[in-house]
């Protein structure tokens, strides 16, 4: 045995050349080796040799389980987790590489292991281990960790995919330093752009949601790819009350496409705008500033200072509302807080958040947008977009009464806000003058849900009225229960209150009027009132909710032909 030993370690060691008489002398060779006998009168040592002389004939010959075998009775682990890799058998593969001491190797494969399982957390915590960091990105994006994918992306050097990530994940914020690292020659620089653009308009930064879509489109033409930034830069120009290239932007993507979304109602109510001109030229806020130093320094140490208070816009039963600088995120907005300054109870707190949950349920150009919400007890708060204009009671002090044109499209954007609400099962209940801001350009913005209801929330208990009573459905007054024909009903009074100048129902046993007086239509006291649209306002503002019109889509269409 000794002497067969010596002769195989010298024949392999002159490194025959692959064939027939190679294979032969393998296989008698690791016939010597598994030979009990042999392996007691051998050394260890030259056995060892043996076995990784034989292991690299198999290799040679592509017998790959007895080499991968050899190799790791030999001490070669690595050789052996090569071949078990290219047999396909990773989880061999990735224990023998770990066994020899490269973690790194062991870790990828082990990730393309539980990536070929569809274990996609695995697979990705796995990538990280060996550093295949876009790798792991794309396993945390499967696994639908949107962070982590964000994570691995950045240190991939892959911003598009991180800054995507954080898209999904609801931090556009974020997302936005991300997306400008994307260099020109990447392929994925133009849709880095739009998403750009997604941004600044979620974050309500529609000043630069205009400019970075506008650079990126413009000479572009609508196609079916990027129609929906094209919509998303109309909508942004309407918000910065840029009205005349909304309109050339609305009807570039109209001759592409006759039914994309509400183009239609759209286009009408920028065109009535345009129509009218400039709309209140007093362009203040609803509510003068106060001072109220102590309390502002109060409310902004609660705050934790991320909040600079410029001033009081106003106060009324739910909070105050400040005029403020967000400088994490450097804007201005209107601060509404709630906190033991105003009322300290449990359920007034509620309301509060419900609220800014209701209202941030909707993403409408006509409704004002909610940036963030603390709900921690003591110093609730919403931040919400800062508008720089009236309310819709300063502006119609100021005016007297409203042309029926300029009165039936603010009521127009106003029931488009409605049916945007009312998609998503929320009930307004508080439409009043007071909760309707004018814009840049005669922009409508549906605010205050402090009394809005879901169909998934219970909160109000039934026989207790609330709400504004000069605005209040005959249902709504009775304490019973209510649904959108409400809201319809209430946004009918506003509509009269334009044409008029007059509160509806301004005094007396105002919750009995609503549910037994029925008020002369408009056109009985105004003149050049259309027919048509005394005949809406008396069916909109009928007693019984199942006379009224049942939906504000309804009413809009009707509006709409008014102007036509």
């Amino acid at each position: 045995h000794k002497d067969a030993a010596r002769i195989f370690t010298d024949y392999f060691s002159r490194n025959p050349q692959p064939g027939d008489a190679m294979n032969l002398a393998a296989d008698k060779c690791y016939a010597l080796i598994n030979n009990e006998k042999a392996q007691s009168k051998v050394d260890e040592d030259t056995i060892k040799q043996l076995r990784s002389s034989v292991a690299q004939c198999y290799d040679t010959a592509q017998r790959n389980d007895l080499a991968a075998r050899l190799y790791q009775e030999s001490g070669d682990l690595e050789k052996a987790g090569q071949i078990y890799l290219r047999m396909g058998r990773l989880e061999e593969a990735a224990k023998c590489m770990q066994q020899a001491g490269n973690a790194k190797a062991a870790a990828e494969i082990g990730g393309r292991f539980y990536e070929s399982k569809g274990r996609w957390k695995d697979a990705a915590m796995a990538y990280e281990g060996a550093e295949e960091f876009r790798r792991a990105g794309d396993c945390y994006t499967k696994d639908n960790d949107a962070l982590k994918a964000s994570e691995c992306y950045v240190k991939a050097g892959e911003f598009f995919g991180a800054g995507f990530a954080l898209i999904h994940a609801k931090q556009p914020e974020k997302a936005i330093p991300l997306l400008q690292k994307v260099k020109e020659d990447n392929p994925n620089f133009s849709q880095s752009r739009q998403l750009l653009g997604r941004c600044f308009y979620e974050l309500g930064d529609h000043d630069h949601c205009v400019a970075t879509l506008e650079n990126h489109l413009t000479g572009a033409k609508v196609t079916s790819d990027n129609i929906n930034y094209f919509w998303m830069l109309a909508l942004a120009y309407e918000q910065v009350g840029n009205l005349d290239m909304s309109l050339q932007t609305l009807q570039k993507i109209r001759s592409v496409d006759v039914s994309f979304r509400d183009i239609d109602q759209r286009l009408s109510n920028i065109q009535s705008r345009i129509s009218l001109g400039p709309q209140g030229s007093d362009m203040r806020p609803a509510s003068g500033v106060g001072n109220g130093g102590a309390v502002m320094s109060m409310v902004e140490k609660s705050l934790e200072e991320r909040y600079r208070l410029d001033g009081e816009l106003g106060r009324g039963g739910m909070g105050v509302v400040y005029k403020a600088y967000d400088k994490q995120l450097d804007r201005p907005v209107a601060l509404k807080f709630l906190g033991s300054l105003v009322d300290g109870s449990d359920e007034y707190r509620q309301r509060f958040i419900r609220e800014a949950k209701a209202a941030a349920k909707v993403s409408h150009p006509n409704i004002i947008n909610i940036f963030d919400i603390g709900a921690d007890e003591g110093k609730a708060y919403i931040a919400m977009e800062f508008i720089e204009g009236p309310n819709l009671s300063k502006y119609l002090s100021r005016k007297g009464k409203l042309d029926h044109r300029e009165a039936v499209n603010i009521i127009g954007q106003s029931c488009a806000a409605l049916d945007a609400i009312h998609q998503v099962g929320v009930v307004h209940r508080d439409i009043k003058p007071d909760n309707i801001l004018i814009a840049k350009g005669g922009l409508i913005k549906l605010m205050d849900f402090g009394l809005a209801k879901s169909e998934d929330m219970r909160m109000t208990k039934s026989n207790v009225v609330m709400g504004t009573p000069c605005y209040m459905s005959p249902e709504q007054a009775l304490g019973k229960d209510v649904d959108v024909r409400s809201d319809i009903y209430s946004i009918g009074l506003v509509l009269h209150e334009l044409l008029t100048g007059k509160i509806v129902f301004p005094d007396g046993d105002v919750l009995q009027r609503q549910i037994k007086e029925m008020p002369e239509a408009p056109g009985k006291t105004i003149e050049g009132i259309p027919t048509l649209l005394d005949q809406i306002i008396m069916k909109a503002i009928a007693k019984k909710p199942e006379e009224r019109f049942q939906t504000a889509k309804e009413l809009l269409g009707y509006l709409r032909q008014v102007g036509q």
